[in-house]
């Protein structure tokens, strides 16, 4: 949720303060926020030593359900990626299918990220949105379930096992069992992770590199001896985590890790401390790049939480991208008694009204002539395009290219964010879904992927940190396309006037103390406050006896009527005409977007979309898409991957896959029209 700074707000008068030695901003949503301090480094960078170890949602049903052992995985720095193909994977004497040990049992308590302590409750309550559509993990099911679920049955040993215990010495980790399979990675997207350890056993999302594997192996040790967290709850960055990236770095150079080791686990040392529930999640990885937390805290005091502090970064990938300049832009769902709201007048008409992506919107406040879509971003010139503007002090842009000596330039996309809704009652929320956009360079306007996380706060009042989870690996979701074509039809803050017939004034009490006409123009002069699950603007009025004093009008008594700055668009990505589908495809997979080219594909009958892979075909990009269907989305692979082989049967002589007989066999396909078209496409009908 974008703020405005002190800058954006400028001379706004209003009765709402905060404490100076806060040095608060106000939101998009109309929200009090205060400032959350990036930890940099000299280039101002997102210092990648602050490792997050983080509970996934940060709920108190985690510390009922969760039980024995640890869910730990790796930050997101990653290790180069080292063929040791020569060496062999275990010791001799190690069996090549370790049984699973058993969990240890231990007290069910829970570690997760701490409040900051800075947040207290603020003087005046200000405002702000819903994951109903990506859940953490599956209906009904706790993480440490899913986790179990991921790592269940027989193992497998470590990957890189060999490097890993030569580099370990005495601390053996022979017996440590790894998950690869389709489960362990479903378990492992389900709670927004790359890979996870519990006790010995370990479930990647993929094939991991050494440094990974290692740092795993690294965390196997840890719960093995024991780990003590205050209070059972941990913090971003915390030993363990930072302990465990270390080990993998050494590992990952070739050196030793015992005497590391021995400062976690002295040799021979088992469960002498008290091993505690925790989640641990790595970045979460697109097409493109990986998104990762910094900081993501709840706000306020326990039980009476109302948002979050979150800095969430994007870090472009340096094989797969070519772009000068990578911003982020994100959907927000604002909630108050189980419906959704409007925070500020000028942006109601701005919300989805119903169907896919209700009550959503592009993340902008309109306390100010903010056009630009991209989070944080200043206001645009006249003849701005997108990403033109800067980013303000909450923002930054990220970047990957080589320049024209072939020096590659790379840089972390950013933004910080404390979206809150103090004074909320029950079913409230705020959800975001950010995804990442190129706005200039050779891939311009293709989105890397995108990510949720928010809050909630239930029919029973309990609050909840949402997860940070995976949306897309590219385009991102419906909702957020819904979103951005209201934005793009939207314009920045205009004309307000007040629409019931006569409307209520409120004083600083929010009792009535007069009413005005309807169509009375008045000045929204800052964020919004919530009163009884209503929703008020702070206003001053425009002329009459009660001009130049402060006053409240509820948002929904109130209209922008027009007049303010056109917005920049948002790219939306919309199937091509027909006829034109394969160069679509063709210029998708130019930048490397296979997952746009998959889904223009996916919007085809079979008979129009054979002669759109026969002209690929010519071009050679059939091989292209074939190997990379790990990045669709949305799409019918196995129709796609037939439809391929057809054309490649036809033109190329390439022999016919199992998958494909299957496919054109009536007797396990329903689909009798379109096996009828690949047949006579391919002469057997």
């Amino acid at each position: 949720m974008s703020r405005p700074t002190s800058e954006e707000v400028g001379m706004l008068a209003t009765k709402i303060t905060k404490p100076k030695a806060e040095n608060t901003a106000s939101s998009a949503f109309g929200l009090l926020r205060s400032r959350s301090a990036a930890t940099q480094n000299a280039d101002g960078l997102v210092a990648q030593d602050v490792a997050p170890q983080r509970a996934v949602g940060n709920q108190a049903t985690l510390s009922r359900d969760l039980d024995s052992q640890i869910l730990t995985a790796p930050h997101t720095t990653r290790g180069v990626a080292l063929d040791f193909a020569s060496i062999p994977i275990f010791a001799p004497h190690r069996s090549p299918a370790p049984a699973p040990p058993a969990a240890l049992p231990t007290p069910p308590v829970v570690q997760s990220k701490r409040s900051s302590g800075r947040v207290d409750e603020p003087s005046r309550q200000h405002v702000g949105c819903d994951f109903s559509r990506v859940p953490a993990f599956a209906k009904g099911e706790t993480i440490r379930e899913t986790a179990e679920r991921g790592a269940s049955g027989g193992g497998e040993p470590l990957p890189y096992l060999a490097e890993i215990q030569r580099a370990f010495g005495r601390h053996d980790v022979r017996n440590v069992c790894a998950y690869q399979g389709s489960s362990a990675a479903a378990a492992a997207r389900a709670i927004g992770a790359r890979a996870y350890t519990i006790g010995e056993r370990v479930a990647f999302g993929g094939s991991p590199d050494l440094r990974t594997a290692a740092h795993e192996a690294a965390h196997a040790v840890q719960q093995r001896a024991g780990v003590r967290l205050s209070g059972g709850v941990g913090e971003d960055g915390d030993t363990y985590e930072r302990h465990a990236d270390a080990v993998a770095d050494q590992v990952a150079r070739g050196g030793p890790a015992e005497a590391l080791l021995d400062r976690m686990a002295p040799a021979g040392s088992r469960s002498f401390g008290m091993p505690q529930q925790a989640v641990q999640r790595a970045a979460i990885s697109t097409n493109f790049g990986d998104f990762d937390t910094a900081k993501y805290d709840a706000l306020g005091p326990t039980g009476r939480e109302y948002g979050v502090d979150i800095e969430l970064t994007f870090e472009p990938d340096k094989d797969k991208v070519d772009a000068r300049k990578i911003g982020l832009t994100q959907t927000a769902r604002s909630q108050l008694a189980g419906a959704a709201v409007a925070i500020e007048p000028s942006r109601r008409d701005r919300l989805v009204a119903s169907g896919t992506g209700e009550g959503r919107e592009i993340d902008r406040t309109t306390l100010g002539a903010y056009a630009d879509p991209l989070y944080n971003s200043n206001v645009p010139g006249a003849k701005y395009k997108l990403g033109d503007a800067p980013p303000m002090s909450n923002a930054q842009y990220g970047w990957n290219y080589k320049d024209q000596s072939g020096a590659l330039k790379h840089h972390i996309a950013k933004l910080i964010d404390t979206p809150k809704l103090p004074g909320h009652g029950n079913n409230a929320a705020q959800t975001f879904e950010t995804a990442a956009l190129a706005v200039e360079g050779a891939q311009s306007g293709v989105y890397m992927g995108s990510v949720s996380w928010g809050w909630s706060v239930d029919g029973a009042g309990k609050f909840s940190k949402l997860p940070l989870s995976l949306v897309a690996k590219g385009n991102p979701s419906p909702e957020f396309k819904a979103a951005a074509k209201q934005w793009n039809k939207w314009t920045a803050a205009g004309t307000i006037k007040t629409t019931s017939a006569p409307t209520n004034v409120y004083d600083a009490a929010y009792s009535v103390a007069f009413t005005v006409a309807k169509g009375t123009q008045v000045t929204v002069t800052g964020p919004s406050d919530i009163k009884n699950d209503l929703v008020y603007s702070p206003i001053r009025i425009a002329a009459g006896p009660h001009s130049g004093m402060d006053w409240r009008i509820k948002v929904t008594d109130l209209k922008d009527v027009g007049g303010g700055k056109p917005s920049i668009d948002l790219p939306i990505k919309e199937q091509p005409k027909p006829g034109t589908e394969a160069r679509g495809v063709e210029k998708a997979v130019k930048v490397r977007d296979y997952a746009t080219a998959y889904q223009i594909l996916n919007g085809q009958w079979i008979k129009p979309m054979l002669p759109t892979l026969s002209r690929l075909n010519k071009k050679g990009l059939l091989p292209l898409l074939y190997s990379h269907t790990d990045e669709a989305e949305g799409v019918d692979l196995p129709r796609l991957r037939v439809a391929i082989e057809a054309v490649q049967f036809k033109e190329n002589k390439t022999p016919l896959s199992q998958e494909f007989k299957d496919w054109i066999d009536p007797a396990k396909n329903a689909r009798k029209g379109e096996i009828d078209e690949i047949k006579r496409f391919i002469g057997m009908k």
